[in-house]
């Protein structure tokens, strides 16, 4: 939704993107919530249930992949110590 870079600083980002940031941040947690969390690998909160966000991931696990938005290649780096999937074409670097 943002298209901003994972390497992005957020001192280079101005006030309405993070802004924006933060609502979506906010929204997609709140979506997430609402569908129980995601089940990646072997993870359920209890001995029957699992999360249903997952169907929702558009990026994540998707590397070398078309990107949904503009077909460009998702890739994977290291963000932070974790694997992190996005669209070197879409997502900017600020």
């Amino acid at each position: 939704k943002i298209k901003v870079h994972p390497n992005s600083k957020a001192k280079m980002l101005n006030l309405k993107l993070l802004e924006n940031l933060i609502f979506a941040a906010n929204e997609i947690i709140s979506n997430a919530i609402d569908l129980m969390g995601t089940t990646i690998i072997n993870f359920s909160f209890d001995k029957e249930s699992k999360g249903k966000y997952g169907s929702h991931l558009k990026v994540f696990n998707q590397k070398n992949n078309y990107c949904y938005r503009c077909n460009g290649i998702i890739t994977k780096i290291k963000c932070a110590n974790r694997g992190t999937y996005f669209c070197n074409n879409c997502q900017i670097l600020y």
